[in-house]
């Protein structure tokens, strides 16, 4: 799942990038974060077989762990920048849209890596 994570990340900030070129940085600040899950698995792939290497146990379950915190953090930014939109709507939808997809996503990725 490494290059599916380094598509949505390239995807995600080729979107950011448009954003900040018409001058919407706000809204490239709002997306900013769905960057966070993908990129913590892909650093946390290298980094979890060698925790694996130094203390006994099983790399497939620290990764998990990893995915889990930035899923946590992830929603807790996207709580935090739901606070800037003034309609309840678009608050609701901000959370709907950005949590969901990171919820998902999080979700196959703990699938494709839990040992079998």
């Amino acid at each position: 799942m490494i290059a599916e994570c380094w598509t949505v990340i390239l995807v995600i900030l080729l979107v950011v990038g448009v954003y900040l070129h018409r001058g919407k940085n706000r809204l490239a600040m709002a997306v900013l974060p769905l960057v966070l899950v993908p990129l913590a698995h892909v650093i946390g792939a290298p980094v979890s077989v060698w925790v694996e290497d130094v203390f006994p146990g099983d790399s497939a379950f620290l990764q998990i762990a990893i995915d889990v915190a930035a899923l946590v953090v992830a929603n807790m930014i996207f709580g935090a920048f739901s606070r800037g939109y003034q309609g309840k709507g678009s608050r609701r939808a901000y959370m709907v849209l950005c949590a969901g997809f990171t919820v998902l996503f999080s979700w196959v990725l703990i699938f494709n890596t839990w040992p079998r």
